[in-house]
């Protein structure tokens, strides 16, 4: 949790509040090499830093080509829609290339 409270600390110093708000409104949650986080058609509206590990958002080429459209490694970000501030989907599956650690955040609670 230190990387992320250093994170976003380059940007603001954090009060106590927002440390708390932090805290009580993620969760850290892991994941293993491999396992999909969600597929093209799905909208997960959750803000994600990457704590340990490699993760890559992966589109497809007439239909079935796949290509990695961009990694997010150790101390990266993500979301599982368009950005932290969209409730649309984005057409890219996101997996997990190690065993990776996050933070998420609903982005609804990101946002405040």
């Amino acid at each position: 949790m230190k990387e992320l409270i250093h994170f976003f600390q380059q940007y603001r110093k954090l009060s106590p509040e927002a440390l708390d708000f932090i805290r009580s409104q993620g969760k850290i949650k892991t994941y293993v090499k491999n396992e999909w986080y969600k597929q093209e058609a799905e909208l997960i509206p959750k803000w994600c830093f990457v704590l340990d590990g490699l993760v890559a958002k992966i589109g497809y080429k007439k239909g079935n080509t796949e290509y990695i459209e961009r990694l997010c490694p150790t101390q990266g970000c993500f979301t599982g829609s368009k950005h932290a501030f969209s409730s649309s989907r984005e057409p890219l599956a996101i997996q997990f290339l190690q065993p990776t650690t996050l933070y998420e955040i609903p982005i609804t609670a990101l946002q405040r």
